[in-house]
């Protein structure tokens, strides 16, 4: 992950630095907020650093590829994503009974709470805002840290974190949910 970050960053400053942008010349100007700069905030990208970066379709798939119609054969695994609404859905998984997957993590807000850091089962936040679950089986880690390969090694995390979820173990947690 950091490699490919650097990479980016390594490949948006040589396309920065080809562009022939004279960052110097156009700080002479004054915009309206009082500062020095020029550019159009809200133009799309004419407004990015002078006007004079674009992005063709073909250096865009370079980069990105549009998201499978599907990651999983939905007729074939039908019970298996039924249980996983259910479980995301269900606030059983809490110490309190009180906190689902959806209570951090939105579907119907793009997966997403809009919080800075999300209330756990007793009204503590924890440290990190809660990412987006959109989408998630396709990222190329979990977490902000990258900490967890993929989402059924991610899982467990919040439930049993003391300060998320709150459930003891797993076998708390298996224990509940059979009754």
């Amino acid at each position: 992950m950091k490699v490919f970050l650097f990479l980016t960053l390594i490949l948006s400053s040589y396309s920065y630095a080809q562009s022939g942008h004279d960052h110097q010349e156009d700080t002479k100007k004054t915009d309206h907020h009082g500062g020095m700069h020029d550019g159009d905030h809200h133009g799309g990208m004419g407004g990015m650093h002078g006007g004079h970066h674009t992005l063709d379709k073909n250096t865009l798939k370079q980069f990105f590829e549009p998201l499978p119609a599907s990651i999983i054969d939905e007729k074939k695994n039908a019970a298996l994503i039924k249980l996983g609404k259910k479980l995301y859905l269900d606030p059983r998984l809490s110490i309190n009974d009180q906190i689902s997957c959806n209570s951090c993590h939105r579907l119907d807000n793009f997966g997403v709470d809009s919080q800075p850091t999300s209330p756990g089962h007793e009204g503590k936040r924890g440290g990190r805002n809660s990412p987006t679950t959109m989408n998630a089986a396709l990222h190329i880690a979990q977490f902000w840290d990258g900490r967890a390969k993929d989402v059924e090694e991610q899982a467990l995390g919040p439930i049993l974190n003391p300060i998320e979820m709150g459930m003891p173990n797993e076998a708390a947690v298996v224990d509940k949910l059979k009754k």
